[in-house]
């Protein structure tokens, strides 16, 4: 195993709410022939069927990610990589979702 620096996060858990915090929580709808689809079409077609679908696939997919534990997600990616890399990470367990002191690889309760 290859030991992290004395800078970077040690546990899994502060790992996961750093990766966390900066992951962009982004759903977007695209084509790789927008513009075909334009051209053979029009853009008033692409327009209302971009938005009819992207309203419609968003609502499924928001379905099924409310049943998803992402700090579950993100502490087990976190785990399967530092495994896969060698690289260690003290495992105090899955991230709960707590904001984490990053300089102290501690969670703060919130109030």
């Amino acid at each position: 195993m290859t030991p992290l620096m004395a800078l970077q996060l040690t546990t899994i858990s502060a790992l996961a709410s750093s990766i966390d915090a900066h992951f962009k929580y982004l759903n977007k709808i695209e084509f790789d022939n927008e513009s075909e689809l334009r051209s053979q079409y029009g853009n008033q077609f692409y327009e209302d069927f971009h938005t009819y679908f992207e309203n419609e696939w968003l609502s499924a997919i928001g379905e099924t990610i409310r049943y998803l534990s992402t700090p579950d997600i993100l502490s087990d990616a976190v785990r399967h990589a530092s495994e896969k890399a060698g690289v260690a990470l003290i495992d105090t367990g899955n991230w709960d979702g707590e904001e984490i002191d990053e300089e102290n690889d501690e969670e703060k309760m919130s109030c």
